[in-house]
């Protein structure tokens, strides 16, 4: 973690060993985070986690009971919201009904007395940002949700803060629109280059839009970094489990070697990674593995074509031609390095379109989740309840998480 002179002198925004009480309920336990110039920054987590009293410490709506919040460099503590160098978009918008989009734009900027020419100048410039110009002269009521976000959004723009944050500013439109929405928005911070921090509790929006995120919950930080790392390499439990779909298998630590250990699961061996986590023999763990992580194949001998193989590969691994290109799909899996192959018989089989989600018994008793992709070709492989399987998954994937 950075030092507080760090964070002072490189952040956009600094949270230095920031606590925030009321009364007896801690909302915000000692964090720290470094958000840095011209980044999109995603303060992520469930209902209660903290993420949104973070933002109002950083707005100057409430104040610390400890630490120090800094904007590139300056403490802001005691400096009211007006007087901060950022402005604020909230879920409701909040935009006065009795004027038109041009007039909601320009107030902030009337408000400072700013010259008539250069009001017209930068609302034309922010509403041509948010694709707004053609609707400069109605009023809010005559807007759509996505078009009045919009209008929010340049009214944050127009006064040219240093940092933009953003409460939920997507949570009252509809899902087709929000998905579009989270593009433009991603869009317009790269366009004007600063620095945005934005409150969020869907995890797929956090993914979609942001350079880093900072996982919340309970008050704390649970883990910060990019939206591949945060995926891919979950720091705890909490986390593996809030950011998508994942599937947990209590185990001990049996052999270490390398960069893969052997968990064992109940007499069933399997490897993972710990992501260099220390770990001690016979130590509980739990494997944490991602449900598009692992694949399904057919027990006993299988067409190779059918099961979309590379002849030349296997003339190669195996040396030479297979007359009835038939295999044992164990020995297929078995060349593969520092994979896992385990049996196990399909319980349940969802079609959802893009995927069929399928539950797997396991042998030691143990229910997974997969989600194999419908690619619509003629190597989909198509499993039906009580089909017994091999279960695949390359050990980098599973994920060895401690308490």
């Amino acid at each position: 973690m950075a030092t507080a002179e760090a964070q002072q002198s490189t952040a956009a925004v600094g949270v230095v060993e920031v606590t925030k009480r009321f009364g007896e309920f801690t909302a915000v336990d000692n964090i720290s985070l470094d958000i840095r110039d011209g980044e999109f920054f995603s303060l992520l987590g469930p209902s209660g986690c903290g993420k949104t009293t973070t933002l109002r410490m950083i707005a100057g709506f409430e104040q610390p009971s400890q630490g120090e919040i800094y904007i590139h460099g300056q403490p802001v503590a005691g400096i009211p919201p007006y007087r901060r160098p950022v402005n604020t978009v909230f879920q409701n918008y909040a935009l006065f009904p009795h004027m038109t989009v041009y007039q909601n734009v320009a107030f902030g900027l009337e408000m400072k007395k700013t010259p008539k020419q250069e009001i017209e100048r930068r609302v034309g410039e922010v509403l041509a940002l948010v694709q707004l110009p053609h609707l400069r002269d109605r009023r809010p009521k005559q807007l759509s949700g996505g078009q009045q976000q919009r209008v929010a959004l340049a009214r944050a723009l127009v006064n040219k803060p240093e940092v933009l944050l953003l409460d939920e500013p997507l949570g009252a439109l509809d899902l087709k629109l929000r998905k579009a929405m989270q593009l433009e928005l991603k869009q317009i911070q790269s366009e004007v280059g600063i620095t945005f921090i934005y409150v969020t509790h869907d995890q797929e929006e956090a993914l979609t839009m942001s350079d880093r995120i900072a996982v919340m919950d309970a008050g704390l930080v649970q883990q910060v970094g990019a939206p591949r790392q945060i995926y891919e390499h979950p720091q705890n439990r909490f986390v593996a489990d809030f950011i998508g779909e994942t599937n947990f298998v209590t185990g001990k630590v049996g052999e270490m070697s390398g960069e893969f250990t052997t968990v064992d699961l109940g007499n069933l061996p399997v490897l993972g990674t710990a992501d260099g986590r220390a770990l001690a023999l016979g130590q509980v763990v739990t494997l944490a593995i991602r449900p598009e992580k692992i694949n399904l194949y057919p027990q006993g001998e299988v067409d190779i074509m059918k099961a979309g193989i590379d002849m030349d590969e296997i003339d190669q691994l195996f040396g030479g031609h297979i007359p009835d290109k038939k295999i044992d799909m164990r020995q297929w899996l078995a060349t593969e390095q520092n994979n896992v192959v385990v049996d196990g018989r399909v319980q349940e089989a969802i079609y959802i379109g893009t995927d069929t989600r399928y539950r797997v018994m396991l042998d030691n008793n143990a229910s997974i989740f997969v989600r194999v992709q419908n690619f619509g070709s003629r190597y989909d492989q198509t499993f039906d309840v009580g089909n017994t399987v091999y279960v695949h998954w390359a050990a980098e994937n599973a994920q060895i998480l401690t308490a």
